[in-house]
C-alpha cells in the first residue's frame, strides 16, 4: 500500500531498530554532574518525611513573611483575633438582678476612655442555673463605672476573668 506524503515502507526503519537507536543516544542524566555528589551528601541524612516537613516549614515562613509585609503596607487587613485570643485579652461582666429588674438596661463606662457597653437584664444561664442577669462579654480590661437607673458602682475588669456583680439584695445607691 502506498501512502501519499509518506516514504515507502522499505525506507522506514523497523520499530526495533528505532528503539535501539534511541537507547544508544546519550541522555542528560548520563553526563557527569559535578554538583550531584555534594547534593547527595547534603541529602544523605534526611528521610522523605523530614524533607517534606522542611519544605512545608520553608513555605510557611515565606508565606508568613509575605503576609506580614502586605499587612504592614496596608494592602490587606490583619487576621481577626481567635476566640481564645479574645478571651485572654478581654474580660466579661455579669450583673445579677432581682426578678423586678427584667428589661432594665445596665451600662459600663470606661473611666479613662469613656467607652460604653450596654446589656439588658434577661434570663441567662449563670453557673448552670437560670438567673436574671445582664452579661457583657469581651469588655477590654480597665476601671469602669457600672450603673442602671437605680444602682451605681465601680468595678475593675481583668483580662481573661469574669467579674460578677450581685445587685439582687442591694437597695438603690
Amino acid at each position: 500500500m502506498i501512502r501519499f506524503g509518506a516514504p515507502a515502507d522499505d525506507d522506514q526503519p523497523e520499530r526495533g531498530d528505532r528503539a535501539a537507536a534511541i537507547a544508544d543516544e546519550p541522555r542528560l542524566n548520563d553526563q557527569p554532574d559535578r554538583n550531584s555528589d555534594s547534593l547527595k551528601e547534603e541529602l544523605a541524612g534526611f528521610s522523605e518525611q523530614q524533607l517534606g516537613d522542611q519544605v512545608k516549614e520553608m513555605a510557611a515562613d515565606i508565606l508568613n513573611g509575605l503576609l506580614g509585609r502586605l499587612t504592614d503596607a496596608g494592602v490587606i487587613r490583619p487576621a481577626p483575633p481567635t476566640p481564645q485570643e479574645l478571651a485572654a485579652t478581654t474580660g466579661t461582666v455579669i450583673v445579677l438582678g432581682r426578678a423586678t429588674a427584667a428589661g432594665v438596661q445596665v451600662q459600663v463606662v470606661n473611666v479613662q476612655t469613656g467607652a460604653t457597653r450596654r446589656a439588658v437584664m434577661a434570663e441567662q444561664m449563670v453557673s448552670g442555673e437560670r438567673r436574671l442577669a445582664a452579661v457583657l462579654p469581651r469588655v477590654p480590661p480597665g476601671e469602669y463605672d457600672l450603673f442602671d437607673y437605680r444602682h451605681f458602682g465601680q468595678i475593675d475588669v481583668l483580662a481573661g476573668e469574669v467579674t460578677v456583680v450581685d445587685w439582687r439584695g442591694r437597695r438603690s445607691a
